[in-house]
C-alpha cells in the first residue's frame, strides 16, 4: 500500500510543476543616457542609445573608439535634440558626431562646466523627453600626475581624498593592460594592496601588472553616479539599478548624468 501512494504523490507533484507558457510582447525602446560632466574639459559628451528590446539589431560594421555605442553592441540614437542648461539659464545645444558618415549617438556640448553650479539635461528623441539634473562637486582640479615605483609583492596604493562640497562619494579607477579596476566608495581613505585581484574579471586578474605604467585616478562624484554604481540589477530579488533620470534609463557602463572633478 505504501508504494502506490508514493507513486500517486509523485505524479501529483509533477502535475503541479506545469507552469504553462506565455509570449511576452515586445516593448518600445527607451532612451538610455550616458554622461559625465567634467570641469577639466572644454566640451561634454552625452551618449544616447536605445534599450535593447529585440526589435532591432546592433550594427557591427562601424567599430572603433570613436563609435563607442556600436562597438559595445548598442543601438545609437541619432537626430536627438540634446540641450544642457546651466544655473544662469544659459542653454547649450549639443551636436552629434559621425564616423564615415554614420551616426554615433555621441553628442558634444561646447561648454566648460563650473564646480558648484547646477546643470539640467534635456533630451528629446523617439517621441519621448528625458530630463536629469546635477550639481557639479566643488573639487580641486587635478594636479600633474607623478610616477612612483610600485612593487606589488609588498607595496600598497594608499589614497586620501579631501572633503568635497556637493560630492556624495568618490570614484576610483586603476588603468590596466587588459581590464581596468574601478570602485565607488564613500570612504575618504582607501588602501589597495599589491596582490589585489579584480573581482569583475573572468579569471580574477591582478589589478597591478609588472612592467607597466598604470594610472590611478580619483573623481569626486554626485548622487547620480554614486547611486548607479552602488546598485545593480539583481535577478533574485528584482531590485534594479537606482535611476535618477526622468523619462529614461541610466546606463550600465559608464554612466548616467553625473559629475566629477578628477584629481590625484
Amino acid at each position: 500500500m505504501v508504494r502506490p501512494a508514493a507513486a500517486l504523490l509523485f505524479a501529483a507533484m509533477l502535475a503541479g510543476c506545469d507552469l504553462g507558457s506565455s509570449t511576452i510582447p515586445q516593448t518600445d525602446p527607451q532612451i538610455v543616457v550616458h554622461a559625465v560632466l567634467n570641469p577639466s574639459l572644454d566640451q561634454q559628451a552625452i551618449l544616447l542609445e536605445e534599450s535593447l528590446t529585440g526589435k532591432a539589431q546592433p550594427d557591427s560594421l562601424f567599430l572603433g573608439k570613436d563609435n563607442p555605442i556600436t562597438t559595445d553592441g548598442g543601438i545609437p540614437i541619432s537626430g536627438a535634440n540634446v540641450q544642457l542648461e546651466d544655473g544662469t539659464g544659459a542653454i547649450y545645444t549639443a551636436t552629434e558626431t559621425r564616423v564615415s558618415g554614420q551616426p554615433t549617438g555621441v553628442y558634444m556640448v561646447p561648454i566648460t562646466v563650473q564646480p558648484g553650479m547646477r546643470y539640467r539635461l534635456t533630451v528629446q528623441a523617439l517621441g519621448k523627453t528625458v530630463t536629469a539634473s546635477t550639481v557639479v562637486p566643488r573639487a580641486t582640479p587635478a594636479a600633474v600626475a607623478t610616477i612612483v615605483p610600485f612593487n606589488r609583492d609588498h607595496d600598497t596604493a594608499k589614497v586620501s581624498m579631501p572633503e568635497v562640497e556637493f560630492a556624495r562619494g568618490y570614484f576610483l579607477r586603476i588603468d590596466a593592460p587588459i581590464s581596468g579596476f574601478s570602485m565607488v566608495t564613500s570612504d575618504r581613505s582607501v588602501a589597495i594592496t599589491g596582490d589585489t585581484r579584480n573581482l569583475y574579471t573572468e579569471n580574477l586578474l591582478r589589478v597591478f601588472w609588472p612592467g607597466f605604467e598604470q594610472t590611478l585616478t580619483v573623481a569626486a562624484v554626485d548622487t547620480n553616479l554614486y547611486d548607479y554604481y552602488r546598485s545593480r540589477s539583481d535577478p533574485f530579488s528584482g531590485i534594479g539599478l537606482i535611476n535618477h533620470v526622468q523619462g529614461g534609463l541610466g546606463s550600465s557602463d559608464p554612466l548616467q548624468l553625473s559629475s566629477g572633478a578628477c584629481w590625484t
